[in-house]
């Protein structure tokens, strides 16, 4: 029986074998990154495409070019970047790394499985209160930032942090997250479960409000800061006064910061669904009305959101039910 299914099994046609690779290439195109790599596995006719530009060409944005263009970059002019020899190479670079673009107001990636443009407005670009008085904060550099200049908080009672970006910059019909990236400074301040309101939405239009936390849960909060020598008697008194603690329900554990690959912190703001067509603005703002200090600020980035994602390939699944576990079906 086992001899007879092997012989069989070696008389099946793969249809994929046959098909011209024009015509193989162009259906990879239409599934994704992820998709595109792991379908070298199952026939030797997707392995022969792919490196082939007729796909990558697809999953990269269709504004590319011209968003290279606006590159200020340490990598060497702005033509070799374009002149790869594979565009799976070109992709596979600004998937890891980050392009400054405009002059250093923001830095373009894209998202390693689905192509998907991501941005950072730098911190330099965002609005912030009191944000160029030299008193309560300052304008830097960071050694681990992508961007030139970064912003530090010095001291403060309140503030609000404002930046916007141009929705047709995003990619259309993607789910995007906005997160504030971040790190404590060396004067650590006011953070202790003290929310910050966080409000995301376009222009006009209904926004998502919602409460964060800065500080990392669990993490000790220093008892004390060095004030600033120009500060007024009355904002002194208000800096020392013993605050109560503020009791931090367990639905806010998702409120909390969590560490970046690079280093930083970054914290989830609020999630935005960009249908595509559309030349408006997508705002975001933080408020804080209480006194704290200790903050770095890098930007506030826009990434496509993860989710639990299916395979779209009927081909694929069917390998993996016959190869592998359900488990593989999943892409985060």
């Amino acid at each position: 029986m086992a001899k007879q299914q092997t012989e069989e099994s070696r008389n099946m046609i793969n249809y994929f074998d046959i098909l011209p690779e024009e015509c193989v290439a162009d259906l990879i195109s239409y599934t994704t990154p992820v998709d595109a790599c792991r379908l070298t596995a199952v026939a030797s006719s997707f392995r022969s495409v792919d490196d082939s530009d007729a796909v990558w060409e697809q999953f990269l944005p269709s504004d590319y070019q011209q968003l290279i263009s606006r590159a200020v970059t340490d990598h060497g002019p702005i033509h070799d970047l374009l002149a790869f020899s594979f565009k799976k190479d070109l992709y596979l670079f600004l998937c890891d790394h980050p392009l400054i673009i405009d002059s250093g107001a923001l830095s373009f990636s894209l998202d390693k499985r689905t192509g998907k443009k991501c941005f950072m407005l730098a911190a330099s670009e965002l609005r912030i209160t009191w944000g160029d008085t030299p008193m309560y904060w300052r304008v830097t550099s960071d050694s681990e930032s992508r961007f030139t200049k970064v912003i530090e908080l010095i001291d403060v009672c309140s503030f609000i942090i404002y930046g916007k970006i141009s929705t047709s910059l995003l990619s259309p019909q993607t789910a995007y997250t906005t997160y504030l990236v971040y790190k404590p400074s060396s004067v650590l301040f006011g953070f202790k479960d003290r929310p910050i309101e966080v409000s995301v939405g376009i222009i006009g239009e209904e926004s998502i409000n919602r409460n964060v936390y800065l500080n990392q849960k669990g993490r000790v909060q220093r008892r004390t800061a060095n004030l600033p020598m120009q500060m007024d008697s009355f904002h002194r008194f208000r800096a020392n006064q013993q605050r109560p603690q503020v009791a931090v329900p367990k639905e806010a554990d998702s409120q909390y910061p969590a560490t970046r690959k690079d280093g930083w912190l970054e914290i989830k703001l609020a999630e935005y669904y960009n249908k595509g067509g559309e030349n408006t603005e997508l705002e975001i703002n933080l408020k804080n009305v209480k006194w704290m200090s200790g903050l770095i600020i890098e930007g506030i980035e826009i990434r496509r959101e993860v989710t639990l994602q299916l395979i779209n390939c009927w081909y694929f699944k069917l390998y993996l039910l016959q190869n592998s576990s359900l488990e593989h079906f999943a892409i985060y």
